[in-house]
């Protein structure tokens, strides 16, 4: 994230480049769009498990891996998913249902930089009229 922070001429304080975080932004959707090929996997092992897991020490250090080299821009969020897992429910005054709300929540960030406030809210609508998350007489 620190590619991001740019000194400015005038008082030499660190600010946000946002010009570069849209680029890789479109850089990712880009991907994404080219993904379309995707692999039809096979049950056998597959290379995206390969990370150094032996340099890894604690959480933050494979979530710092993560955010170099695989999450981008999109790290922002994705550490905070990731954390909610790593301790689900186990920090003070935290269950796993706040810990599952919190992943939603980034991860509903996440979908938003790619897709928009329009996309997201599509797909969260295409949830809520899925019969499985209808209400029940029952319930």
């Amino acid at each position: 994230m620190t590619e991001y922070l740019v000194k400015t001429e005038e008082d030499g304080q660190m600010t946000w480049d946002f010009g570069k975080a849209l680029d890789e932004i479109s850089r990712f959707e880009q991907e994404l769009d080219a993904s379309d090929n995707v692999k039809t996997p096979d049950g056998g092992p597959s290379s995206y498990y390969d990370m150094p897991f032996q340099d890894w020490v604690t959480l933050n250090d494979q979530m710092e891996y993560l955010a170099q080299n695989k999450w981008g821009v999109y790290a922002i969020h994705l550490k905070d998913v990731f954390k909610g897992l790593g301790r689900w429910g186990d920090k003070e005054g935290t269950t796993p249902l706040y810990d599952t709300k919190k992943g939603i929540y980034y991860f509903c960030r996440v979908m938003k930089m790619m897709t928009g406030a329009k996309g997201l809210r599509e797909y969260l609508q295409s949830i809520l009229d899925d019969p499985q998350f209808k209400e029940q007489k029952s319930e």
